[in-house]
């Protein structure tokens, strides 16, 4: 009977790989055995065009992709360090957005939104079942909101000091166009491994001051104005050398598209923001100057590298 239980374990290792279970224990993990799991479970090594912006030392991951049944096909993202190839942090994604473009995703049928809150609550129970219960906000009732102003769930799970697991998933339905802002059907589920210490909860970066803020601010309203002018090659004066090369006309046409000029932008915020691979960023949340809302429905989040260069921009609205 004993002589069975590394049978089984090594199967369970395999197993853990592919979608049913993902790998949560990913301390002094090398890529090679994760690339080894994959094969095992049949993954679908899968080219990225887009550049992904990772901490220091940390290289363009490694992405694999499954086929499920009833649900979108998972994505699971192997960023590793460039050094010795030891494993950062795993990132498995469930979204439509991977097959096809954001602006041609379909509405999801019931049979299969039921299967997408299925797999959020498996996931859960997985997660929970080794490391306890989670901090959770949100919640997966009531799937007839789906189609007017969508659900959304968040879980967390810190089981140590250098362990953070992260899990959250939207789903939404909504399709309309709002002057220049287009709400697509969102279907996601999101999970997050992440390999921390200590010292990660803690920015390397101070706050910007005052001198600092204004050379981020006046670089930023440079960028609106040329996108507001359709001077795309200015624009892109702008972005930083961390991800020009992913950035084309057409995309920087749709986020013209998402910006309403006319209404007037002054800052809302200022700080220091932490992305989910743990490299920090300068930030500046800017709000239309006739929203009163408080918070702001409307907000245009930019994040700026070490040269005061866009590191990223997105418009997001509250619904």
């Amino acid at each position: 009977m004993n002589r069975l239980i590394p049978i089984i374990l090594l199967l369970s290792f395999y197993l853990s790989g592919f979608a049913q279970n993902p790998e949560l224990n990913i301390h002094n993990k090398k890529l090679a055995d994760f690339i080894m799991i994959e094969k095992k479970a049949g993954g679908e090594i899968f080219a990225s065009k887009s550049n992904h912006i990772s901490g220091k030392g940390i290289a363009q991951p490694l992405i694999f992709k499954h086929k499920e049944k009833n649900l979108p096909y998972l994505f699971t993202y192997y960023f590793f360090y460039k050094s010795d190839s030891t494993i950062s942090y795993i990132l498995y994604e469930w979204d439509n957005t991977n097959i096809v473009g954001y602006d041609d995703v379909t509405i999801m049928p019931e049979k299969e939104l039921k299967a997408l809150i299925n797999k959020y609550s498996t996931l859960t129970n997985y997660i929970t079942n080794i490391y306890g219960p989670s901090k959770s906000t949100g919640s997966l009732d009531g799937l007839s909101e789906i189609a007017t102003k969508g659900i959304q769930k968040n879980d967390t799970w810190q089981p140590n000091d250098s362990t953070e697991i992260e899990m959250y998933t939207y789903l939404s339905s909504k399709n309309e166009k709002k002057g220049m802002i287009s709400v697509s059907p969102t279907y996601r589920i999101r999970l997050y491994v992440r390999n921390t210490k200590p010292s990660t909860n803690k920015s390397a970066l101070p706050k910007p001051d005052d001198h600092t803020i204004e050379a981020l601010d006046s670089t930023a309203r440079l960028f609106f104005k040329d996108l507001a002018d359709k001077n795309y090659e200015g624009a892109k004066t702008h972005i930083s050398d961390l991800i020009i090369k992913s950035v084309t006309t057409k995309k920087l046409e749709d986020l013209a598209n998402n910006i309403r000029y006319n209404d007037g932008i002054s800052i809302y915020m200022t700080g220091v923001q932490q992305t989910a691979n743990g490299e920090d960023y300068l930030m500046i949340k800017y709000k239309y100057d006739n929203d009163a809302e408080s918070p702001p429905k409307d907000l245009i989040n930019v994040l700026f590298d070490n040269r005061k260069k866009i590191a990223t921009i997105k418009p997001t609205q509250r619904f």
